[in-house]
């Protein structure tokens, strides 16, 4: 059994973050707050920030929507280090640490349909496999598992605190590349991470449960683990998560500083009243100043002011 404690303790490390979108429709005002915490948090650390587009799963992708991305983002005064990162890019070395894993009995090909695995238990991220496929030679239409076994995996969220799941009986073999022939969301986003050498990853609590196959995965290829913070969703007035999977709507540029300082209060902090009336500039080093994500300790959920 493996305990991951403490994952948080990077002594005197340059803090690198990153922001990182999918591009499966406009910029909305829940994936704006999690902007703009990571931002914030980078900035305040003296660290560099990067902005990386998820378009990993080309099937999910919307026409326009890194530009419209990009655009809404720079019109919000966000300003990132190095060009822009695409996970389409990293095809070839997806395909080389995917086939690292097969090689190295890390991994296994599985062909179980859902109707197979329809009466398995549900668990932290749904279907909690059992291993069906563990020991057969399966040549064709098949998506690659992970082989986990009993192991404990634990960390310290900077915001929601301690964590922990018991892998196997929680989540099981989990997929990470899919029979579609387009690796998973899981190990797309840990390679990625380690390329730019981040250390800390601010993002939604609904990804916490997403945390622990992604250490997982860090600690078979000998990554580092970076520091996870998961800041609450929003939600709308039915407490149902904002998301462009529920048709967010698409944040208006021309509102610009009032959405910031908007995100800012769903965040916890407080900024004057006047605020959204200041400049760009003033906004977001009033921000920086005054950053304290310690208000967010233990939240699970922030309504947006405009529903």
């Amino acid at each position: 059994m493996i305990d991951k404690s403490g994952i948080g303790s990077l002594n005197k490390i340059e803090y690198r973050g990153r922001f990182a979108p999918s591009p499966t429709g406009p910029l909305h005002f829940g994936s704006l707050i999690a902007a703009i915490a990571s931002y914030l948090e980078a900035k305040t650390n003296q660290g560099k920030w990067f902005l990386r587009i998820d378009d990993a799963d080309y099937l999910r992708e919307q026409k326009y929507a890194s530009d419209s991305i990009k655009k809404a983002l720079e019109l919000h005064g966000f300003e990132w280090d190095k060009d822009i990162q695409y996970q389409s890019n990293s095809n070839v070395l997806y395909k080389r640490m995917r086939n690292h894993l097969i090689d190295n009995k890390k991994a296994f090909r599985c062909n179980c349909s859902r109707k197979i695995l329809k009466n398995n238990q549900t668990g932290l991220n749904g279907i909690i496999y059992t291993g069906t496929c563990r020991k057969k030679h399966i040549t064709n239409d098949y998506s690659i598992r992970v082989f986990v076994d009993q192991l404990k995996i634990k960390f310290n969220d900077e915001i929601q605190g301690s964590q922990s799941s018991q892998l196997d009986k929680d989540i099981g073999d989990f997929v990470i590349w899919r029979r579609d022939n387009i690796i998973s969301y899981h190990l797309a986003t840990i390679i990625d991470d380690n390329e730019l050498g981040v250390t800390n990853i601010v993002r939604g609590n609904d990804l916490i449960n997403s945390t622990f196959c992604q250490l997982y995965l860090q600690n078979l290829l000998n990554y580092k683990n970076p520091t996870y913070s998961h800041i609450p969703v929003v939600v709308d007035k039915n407490k149902q998560k904002l998301s462009k999977q529920f048709g967010a709507k698409e944040i208006s540029n021309k509102l610009n500083t009032q959405n910031l300082v908007d995100g800012l209060l769903a965040l916890k902090q407080t900024p004057p009243d006047d605020l959204a009336s200041d400049s760009l500039e003033n906004i977001w080093s009033w921000a920086i100043e005054n950053w304290n994500s310690k208000t967010l300790e233990m939240t699970r959920s922030v309504k947006t002011p405009n529903l």
